[in-house]
C-alpha cells in the first residue's frame, strides 16, 4: 500500500523517476566526475609518454655526467691566460678523468646491488664499499693533480679565485675556455 493519500509513491522514493531504481547512481555529478577522472588519467599517462620521449631525445646522455665539468667550473674565476693554461692542464687529463668517472659509477652501482641483494651478504657489501673507496680516491687524486698543476705559478690573487671556484663560492662570470 502507498504512504500517500492518492495512492502514489512518496516524492523521494526510488519509484519516482519512472521505475528506474537501478539508475539512481547516474545522477548529475556522476558524468562530471567521470570526465574529471578521465582527464586526470589522460594527462598523467600523456605526461609519462612525453617524459619518456624527452628523455630519449634530449637532456643528458645515459650514464654518469662527465667529471671534467667540475674542475672547469673552478677555473672560470681565473683571468684570461691563467684560465687558458688551467684548461690545458684539464684537457691533458680528460681521458683519465672520464675513465675514473666510469669506474666510480660502476663502484656505486656495485654498492647498490650488494646492498639490496637477497640474501644479504655482508662480505660482498664490505668489498663493494672498499672498491668504491678505491675508485673515489683515484678520482680525487686525478682531480687534485689537475688543480695542483693549474695552481702552479699562479699569483696569490688567482689562487684565491681558484679556491673560490673549487669551494663553489666563485662568481662564475661566464668565461669560456677561449
Amino acid at each position: 500500500m502507498s504512504n500517500n493519500e492518492n495512492g502514489s509513491s512518496p516524492p523521494n522514493s526510488p519509484q519516482t523517476s519512472g521505475g528506474t531504481k537501478g539508475r539512481r547512481w547516474l545522477g548529475k555529478g556522476f558524468w562530471g566526475l567521470l570526465l574529471i577522472l578521465s582527464l586526470g588519467f589522460n594527462l598523467f599517462f600523456g605526461g609519462l609518454v612525453l617524459g619518456r620521449l624527452a628523455g630519449a631525445y634530449g637532456g643528458y646522455p645515459p650514464g654518469p655526467p662527465p667529471l671534467v665539468r667540475g674542475p672547469g667550473d673552478a677555473f672560470d674565476g681565473l683571468g684570461g691566460e691563467h684560465r687558458k693554461r688551467a684548461y690545458r692542464h684539464l684537457d691533458d687529463r680528460t681521458g683519465e678523468l672520464r675513465e675514473r668517472s666510469k669506474e666510480l659509477a660502476s663502484a656505486r652501482r656495485a654498492v647498490g646491488k650488494a646492498l639490496v641483494s637477497e640474501p644479504f651478504d655482508k662480505a660482498a657489501l664490505e668489498q663493494a664499499f672498499a672498491e668504491l673507496r678505491t675508485a673515489s680516491d683515484a678520482t680525487q687524486s686525478a682531480l687534485h693533480t689537475v688543480i695542483i698543476n693549474a695552481a702552479e705559478g699562479l699569483p696569490a690573487e688567482e689562487r684565491s679565485a681558484l679556491l673560490k671556484g673549487i669551494s663553489g663560492r666563485g662568481s662564475h662570470r661566464g668565461h669560456s675556455r677561449d
